[in-house]
């Protein structure tokens, strides 16, 4: 008996030692360029310990435009930031990237097999539109980061490994869903119009628009003449454009599309025959409304589950903002009006 009681001394003694010795981990210092660095995922990124190599200025060494130096690179917490080195002269094959500041830097080799940006199939006058960057930086922010802001620097090198001059950028972190300023963004949307940069008229978004070609029948078969009868013969079709913002920053999307057209040959004149395609594009990804640079940043990266290659990054301006109707311009001035369901 003696000899159980003081078993049960022990365990419970165990137990409440380890109770009380428990503590909370600290949380991680990610305002230390080291630790950051440790913590960033780089695509196709290779982490090399000490001093990242620089360019001397030789003759032929590959030139990076020196008016992107300090600019501003805007990424969402948890997902990626993108940065396309724009060359003045030369050719490259690869990078060097390091956090300002850390202890070592990564090293990407372009040559390396790329898919290339998300694309959508087929998706012509939605916000699945806009196509990714081939030969990007691509920088994976760790899930739980608490950034504000951080600093990296990067230079290309080339087929010779002959290393340019080094680029400084600053990346702005911007929470999910841009917090209280992107409230009223949060909801169900659907794409009501859209026109091109510098057309006076709108096109609305749902609904057939028809191609007709002038067709004379021939021999039992439908050939072209000017002064024939007209034929539809492209038939695209929008049946649903729209998706949903979430308040934890995640983005989903759809696009249903049918398109059809004439099969000239296979038709007779009075047996006309279409060729129909159906398309159903969709992405899920995240989102971030900077109310201040009037921004929606939209990152399409299947929520951060993607390798890197398959994803997008675009920043829309905001031309109107109300709660039932949203009206934005991509970067090259294609503007779509969307309207709350």
């Amino acid at each position: 008996m003696k000899r159980l009681l003081l078993l049960s001394f022990v365990a419970v003694s165990f137990f409440a030692c380890s109770k009380d010795d428990k503590k909370e981990e600290p949380p991680v210092d990610y305002t230390n360029p080291t630790v950051l660095s440790s913590a960033l995922k780089v695509q196709y990124g290779v982490s090399v310990k000490g001093a990242m190599p620089v360019g001397t200025g030789a003759t032929g060494a590959p030139v990076l435009n020196v008016a992107n130096n300090n600019r501003v690179t805007v990424a969402v917490n948890g997902r990626y930031a993108v940065i396309t080195p724009e060359l003045s002269s030369g050719k490259f094959k690869g990078y060097y990237l390091k956090v300002t500041g850390a202890e070592s830097y990564f090293k990407v080799d372009f040559s390396q097999a790329r898919d290339g940006g998300r694309k959508a199939a087929h998706a012509t006058h939605s916000l699945l539109r806009q196509d990714g960057e081939d030969s990007v930086i691509v920088i994976k922010l760790p899930e739980d980061a608490k950034l504000d802001t951080f600093k990296i620097e990067y230079a290309v090198y080339d087929s010779s490994n002959v290393v340019s001059n080094v680029i400084k950028e600053l990346i702005a972190v911007l929470p999910p869903a841009g917090g209280a300023d992107g409230a009223g963004f949060v909801g169900n949307w659907q794409t009501y119009r859209y026109k091109d940069a510098g057309e006076p008229e709108w096109t609305m978004a749902i609904g057939a628009d028809t191609s007709w070609t002038p067709l004379k029948c021939i021999n039992g078969k439908l050939v072209y003449s000017q002064d024939g009868t007209p034929y539809a013969t492209n038939i695209s079709n929008v049946l649903s454009d729209e998706g949903t913002f979430n308040a934890n920053g995640v983005l989903t999307w759809e696009s249903k599309e049918t398109y059809s057209y004439l099969d000239e040959i296979e038709s007779g004149c009075a047996n006309l025959k279409y060729v129909v395609t159906n398309y159903d594009d969709k992405f899920r990804g995240g989102w971030s409304y900077n109310a201040a640079r009037k921004e929606l940043t939209l990152i399409y990266d299947e929520d951060g589950q993607v390798n890197g290659d398959n994803f997008e990054v675009i920043v829309y301006h905001i031309l109107e903002f109300t709660p039932t109707r949203v009206l934005i311009s991509s970067p090259d001035g294609y503007q779509t009006e969307l309207a709350k369901k």
